[in-house]
C-alpha cells in the first residue's frame, strides 16, 4: 500500500484529564483539568516537536479549546461541571489567551456571565434550561464548545445543558448575549421520531413531543454577506446533581 499513512512514534507528554487538543501553524495547545476539583485547569502550549513552551491557568474544568483564524488568540471553554456529590459547583467561564506576543508569553483574560444573572427569569421564559434549585444561573451555564467567526471577531459558545448559545466579543473579552434555543416541536416538523424504547418496536411518527435542543459541537461560517451558526444538538438530560450519577455519560 504505497499510499498508506504511517505514524511515527512521538514523545509522550504526561498530563492528567486531557480534554482537547488543537493546532495552529507551529503551536500545539492542550487543555487539561486538575485532579483536585477545587483547582483550576491548565493549557499547555507546545512547539511542533512537542516541547512544552509554557503552561497557563484557565478556568475550572476546561473542556474544549480553539484558535482564532489568525492564531493570535486561543479560546477555552471552561465547563466547570459540579462534582458527582454536588458539593463543588463552580460557575462556567471562557478563557481568552492572547498569543500576540508569541506562545511563550501568553496573557489570559476571563469572560464570566455574572452580568446576566439578573436576567435569569427572563432567559428561562425564553427557553434557558436552568432547573437546579439552589444553584445560580452561572453555575448552570457550562460552556461546552466554541466556534469562532471567520473574521475572528465573535465567539459562539454552546451551553449544552442550559440549552443556549452565548455570544462573546473576543477583543473586548465580554459576553454580549445569551440566546436560549427553546423547544423543538417533533409533532409539527421533521420526519418524526421514536420516543420510546419500551413499546415493543420502532414507531417513528410525528409525535406531540417537545424537546430541548441542547447543543454540543458548534461551527460558524460565512455565506455571502451572512454569518451562520450550526449546532449538533445532543439532547442530553439534565437534573439535580444526584440524578447526574446515572443520567450523564
Amino acid at each position: 500500500m504505497d499510499n498508506a499513512i504511517r505514524l511515527s512514534p512521538a514523545p509522550i507528554i504526561p498530563l492528567k484529564a486531557v480534554s482537547s487538543v488543537t493546532v495552529h501553524d507551529d503551536t500545539v495547545a492542550v487543555c487539561h483539568g486538575a485532579s483536585d476539583s477545587s483547582a483550576t485547569g491548565e493549557v499547555a502550549l507546545l512547539d511542533r516537536s512537542l516541547k512544552v513552551l509554557t503552561s497557563v491557568r484557565v478556568g475550572y474544568g476546561p473542556d474544549m479549546l480553539t484558535f482564532t483564524p489568525d492564531g493570535r488568540a486561543l479560546l477555552v471553554a471552561n465547563e466547570a461541571e459540579p462534582t458527582q456529590d454536588g458539593l463543588i459547583d463552580h460557575p462556567g467561564t471562557l478563557s481568552i489567551i492572547d498569543l500576540s506576543q508569541g506562545p511563550a508569553t501568553p496573557v489570559v483574560r476571563t469572560v464570566t456571565f455574572e452580568s446576566f444573572e439578573p436576567q435569569a427569569d427572563a432567559l428561562r421564559s425564553r427557553g434557558l434550561h436552568i432547573p437546579m434549585p439552589g444553584r445560580s444561573m452561572c453555575q448552570q451555564l457550562e460552556p461546552e464548545y466554541i466556534a469562532v467567526s471567520p473574521d475572528g471577531r465573535w465567539a459562539f459558545v454552546a451551553m449544552q445543558e442550559a440549552n443556549a448559545v452565548a455570544i462573546v466579543d473576543i477583543a473586548a473579552a465580554r459576553c454580549i448575549a445569551i440566546e436560549p434555543l427553546g423547544l423543538k416541536d417533533f409533532g409539527a416538523t421533521g420526519v418524526g421520531l421514536d420516543p420510546s424504547d419500551k413499546d415493543g418496536g420502532p414507531t417513528i411518527a410525528r409525535w406531540p413531543v417537545h424537546a430541548l435542543y441542547q447543543p454540543d459541537t458548534i461551527v460558524c461560517f460565512a455565506h455571502g454577506d451572512e454569518l451562520f451558526v450550526a449546532t449538533a444538538n445532543e439532547g442530553e438530560p439534565r437534573g439535580s446533581p444526584s440524578s447526574r450519577l446515572s443520567a450523564r455519560h
